[in-house]
């Protein structure tokens, strides 16, 4: 769950070299109070351990881990802590990062990037934003118009959603990396009613996350629905 807007952001550093911990950590440091570490890790399996009892609001993830595969954990550091994930890495093949973002991430940062750009990037993947660059943005919905055959059919997607469902997507594209329990209070149900409501979403739209339908949607807007644009005003359902 996220922090409040009176506490700071906890993030939890993943990366297999100290001295880039150190560096982080110096950075997150000096961001206090906005943002605290909650802890670090240096291989996947001490991430997912770590991650499941400090239960950050954040994690900067390295995707270079030794042995370890750490697209493979994205979707389980997600499971585990409801944080939101960004790439923090000097990795350049553009397959490997859309994978990332497919897997559940929320931007990319090269590590070679400034300090200011990094704490952007928190900032805004914090209030629920995608971090990425329109060439990035342009072949992850490329890929997802692909894996799910929804070149043809998305408008027809969109006219299959009930009210309550676009209410529910109106408030995912105004935060999109909301806890349920925030989403949930928002829209006045219950977490298990809300939990319906995306399963239902996803099916409808080919999605499997959140950030799939975020980026998809952005790309392809609300259709006739226009007027539920982002921001706009949210009822109870």
């Amino acid at each position: 769950m996220m922090a409040s807007l009176c506490s700071p952001i906890r993030i939890m550093l993943v990366d297999r070299h100290p001295t880039i911990l150190w560096g982080l950590e110096q950075l997150i440091m000096s961001q206090f109070p906005r943002m605290e570490v909650a802890g670090s890790a240096v291989s996947a399996v001490d991430a997912v351990y770590k991650a499941r009892s400090l239960q950050p609001d954040l994690v900067l993830l390295d995707l270079e881990l030794g042995e370890s595969n750490a697209l493979e954990i994205i979707p389980q550091l997600l499971n585990v802590t409801g944080a939101r994930l960004l790439i923090v890495t000097q990795i350049r093949d553009s397959m490997i990062l859309d994978e990332a973002i497919l897997q559940g991430a929320c931007g990319i940062v090269c590590k070679e990037s400034s300090l200011d750009v990094l704490v952007q990037a928190i900032d805004k993947v914090c209030v629920g934003q995608v971090w990425l660059n329109r060439a990035a943005t342009s072949r992850v919905l490329q890929k997802l118009r692909e894996r799910n055959g929804l070149a043809n059919t998305l408008a027809k997607s969109f006219d299959c959603l009930t009210q309550k469902e676009w209410k529910v997507l109106e408030a995912i594209m105004g935060n999109c990396g909301a806890a349920n329990r925030a989403l949930a209070s928002r829209l006045g149900i219950s977490e298990y009613t809300l939990r319906e409501h995306l399963t239902s979403l996803f099916r409808k739209m080919g999605v499997e996350s959140r950030v799939k339908l975020y980026l998809y949607v952005l790309e392809h807007g609300l259709g006739n629905r226009a007027a539920l644009s982002r921001g706009s005003g949210i009822g109870p359902l």
